[in-house]
């Protein structure tokens, strides 16, 4: 509607019943309103408008900034624009504010005209939290700023009250003084040191100092070692009643809002605090790493990049084993003694490839090497946006991406809906690379619902798990040509009108793609076996609740063609609802109904051929992407890879279970947002042949139902299909 995002009066449509006899009167409503109120203009002069919407005349009063911006007009008449010519700054970020004032009425709207400038403003204390000694008279922590100091005010806040023990607080150019009263007690105590300031744009900028002061015999704890800490804890979590102190670097940014799982709380339902309250505290030496969680998120204090002490009583220790981790629970912002940032290189490197991750990794920041995203299509999210918190909706957290090392080893890397560059347009590259993050154990039960363990054990999507810190964290080479892996053949799209009879081409590379139901009519029933379908690998920007929402195709589904176009250019069709799917008729990706034979009760395949002529390697295998996708469900749940060489004979590699995408009316823990990609190791053996068979098939004829997991089976109808949106065969490259 035209008038959404403005001011109306309450009641838009006023009905005045003055008697029985008479007709209700109907009055329009008035408005006034602009479309952006923020208006924010860069730091060299220039101009610029806003779209303004009244149902009258409309006076204009500047409330600010007159020195520096200008008003087209002092009125206006209802709807149009309204121009603000701007001067340059050089100095720090200013404001100016418009009023619109509706004559005749009491409705108002501002808007607020935000200049960059040239020095921008700073204000950074060295750190975040502070020991307190007794006898020193005075402290000074070290200050970044370039504010007048009289534009900063400070407050302190005692966790007990009564002891007030920070006699005054003095902010200098480059440094804030405190005094002391000496401790006298036989305890620590804490107080937080809050300084703010009015932005030239008008926001309240805080920053908090944690101050801990020592005992009287100016102790404050016994210090622990890692080490020590993992033999504490239990599975039920153990108290900490004594003052250990723990000191490491803080390795994880909060900003980038992929910390943590955030947990389903119904089936419509996510607690997005977790990741909020959690931090990554890793050993000066890197050896080890810690999960810190706190019980509210004013409490996650911890700042990437920081070396910090923390004393722990009365902190929780929880260790878990297979794989082996400790977490520590109940961190409040009071147990920060002294944070102290350094600079990013100051933090052990630790570069290994995935084989070579251990449990001593987990909880740490590690540098995985010669790395690639197997699955070349897609970003970091490739789901369902209809289902994600960017279209008002909370059904999926989450989403694991298929990550393989260069010595045939694979992982998932882990992405929360609420990470800011999730889904931004673009992709991290064809080709290997590096890629850094915190190494994770964590649960997904849509790529793996095991009943035969506890609800809370399942989902085990393999011993580790990455999580990045921000959009730098991957490093790989953008074109696939500059990558450890060769393809054999690839299947990334269907293309239109380029298969015969039942054979679809491999889009990179020589091999045919077929479904092994038997064709009963020639090429003009082939989609009744095989036929192009959806799926939701669009790159972004996606989702109704995003600011930069883009529907209809900007950024294609991350298909880059050998001459480096995009293979998606023009398909208007991708991401029209802003959900992320790709719908065109040229089969982004490619599905079939046909299953389970039950008059022969044995499986439907897909079947790729393909040569290893002349191929030399030490890694041969196989990567895979698939999704059920059916409102009644019904569709294989357990299926199987096997190879032959001569279509007769089949050999078993691989079992895996393929996931029914989310539903509305009812979306189970085992629905999945998007495609399960997985890694296949073939052997050696099939390497220099003519010809060599890949069959992918239902193992049996168990499928799940909407509300049962794993308990129906497979039975035909129109729509209850299987969709495959990948498929390669590779080799590393000599």
């Amino acid at each position: 509607m035209k008038y959404d995002s403005i001011l109306k009066i309450s009641a838009a449509t006023l009905l005045l019943a003055v008697s029985c006899s008479r007709e209700p009167r109907v009055y329009d409503a008035d408005y006034v309103g602009v479309k952006n109120r923020d208006l924010v203009v860069e730091a060299v002069a220039g101009q610029a408008e806003v779209q303004l919407w009244a149902s009258g005349k409309v006076r204009v009063h500047q409330l600010s900034g007159a020195e520096w911006a200008e008003g087209s007009a002092s009125s206006l008449s209802g709807d149009g624009s309204f121009g603000v010519d701007y001067a340059d700054n050089e100095g720090g970020p200013r404001l100016a504010m418009f009023e619109f004032r509706l004559d005749g009425s009491s409705w108002k709207d501002t808007l607020f005209v935000k200049q960059k400038g040239v020095t921008g403003e700073t204000f950074v204390p060295s750190s975040t939290g502070i020991v307190v000694y007794n006898g020193l008279g005075s402290i000074s922590v070290p200050l970044e700023s370039n504010l007048d100091p009289s534009r900063v005010s400070y407050s302190i806040r005692y966790d007990n009250e009564g002891e007030e023990w920070v006699e005054s607080v003095t902010i200098e150019d480059d440094a804030i003084v405190l005094t002391t009263a000496d401790n006298t007690g036989d305890d620590t105590r804490t107080a937080t040191l809050i300084l703010s300031y009015i932005s030239g744009w008008g926001e309240t900028v805080v920053h908090t100092i944690v101050l801990t002061q020592a005992t009287a015999d100016n102790m404050l704890g016994k210090v622990l070692d890692f080490s020590e800490l993992w033999a504490m804890g239990s599975a039920d979590g153990e108290k900490i009643l004594d003052k250990y102190i723990l000191t490491g670097y803080i390795v994880s940014d909060p900003s980038t809002g992929n910390l943590a799982d955030n947990p389903r709380i119904t089936s419509t339902s996510i607690d997005y605090l977790p990741t909020q309250k959690a931090a990554y505290l890793e050993s000066l030496d890197g050896s080890h790493g810690v999960m810190l969680v706190t019980p509210s998120v004013s409490d996650n204090v911890f700042e990437p990049f920081t070396r910090v002490q923390l004393v722990l009583k009365d902190a929780t220790i929880v260790s878990y084993d297979n794989p082996r981790r400790v977490v520590l629970e109940d961190v409040r912002a009071s147990m920060l003694l002294a944070s102290d940032r350094v600079e990013a290189d100051a933090i052990p490197v630790k570069n290994k490839h995935i084989s070579d991750l251990t449990d001593d990794d987990i909880y740490t920041f590690v540098t995985l090497t010669d790395v690639e995203f197997p699955v070349r299509k897609g970003g970091l999210t490739p789901v369902n946006e209809g289902y994600t918190p960017l279209s008002g909706s909370h059904r999926i957290s989450k989403f694991p991406v298929l990550l393989r090392c260069k010595d045939g080893a694979s992982m998932y890397v882990l992405t929360n809906t609420t990470c800011p560059y999730r889904r931004d347009g673009t992709r991290p590259g064809d080709g290997s690379g590096s890629l850094s993050g915190i190494i994770v154990h964590e649960l997904y039960r849509p790529f793996n619902e095991d009943v035969n363990v506890p609800e809370e054990e399942r989902g085990n999507i393999g011993r580790y798990q990455i999580r990045h810190q921000s959009k730098e964290d991957f490093k790989f080479a953008q074109d696939f040509s500059s990558s450890f892996s060769g393809l054999i053949a690839e299947w990334r799209y269907m293309t239109d009108g380029t298969t015969t009879g039942n054979k679809m081409p491999a889009t990179k590379g020589e091999g045919l793609l077929t479904h092994t139901r038997p064709m009963e009519t020639p090429y003009n029933l082939f989609h009744v076996n095989m036929y192009n379908f959806q799926e939701f690998t669009y790159l972004g920007p996606c989702g109704s609740l995003t600011n930069n929402m883009q529907t209809g195709n900007v950024n294609g589904i991350g298909i880059w063609l050998d001459s480096g176009e995009d293979y998606s250019a023009g398909d208007t069709s991708i991401n029209a609802d802003g959900k992320g799917g790709g719908t065109s008729k040229r089969g982004y990706a490619w599905a079939s109904d046909y299953w389970w034979d039950s008059e022969g009760d044995s499986p439907w395949a897909w079947l790729a051929q393909f040569s290893t002529s002349g191929i030399q390697t030490d890694r041969l295998s196989l990567q895979l992407s698939l999704f059920n996708m059916s409102q009644s469900a019904l569709t294989p749940l357990n299926w199987k890879v096997e190879y032959s060489l001569d279509n007769v004979e089949w050999t078993k590699v691989q079992s895996f279970t393929v996931p029914d995408l989310v539903l509305w009316n009812l979306t189970a823990e085992w629905q999945s947002g998007g495609a399960k990609a997985i890694d296949v190791p073939l052997p050696l053996t099939l390497l220099d042949k003519a010809n060599v068979y890949i069959r992918i098939c239902p193992e049996n004829n168990i499928a799940s139902s909407t509300t049962e997991y794993g308990t129906k089976t497979i039975t035909y109808a129109s729509g209850r299909r299987n969709v495959m949106n990948y498929l390669a065969i590779r080799y590393n490259k000599q």
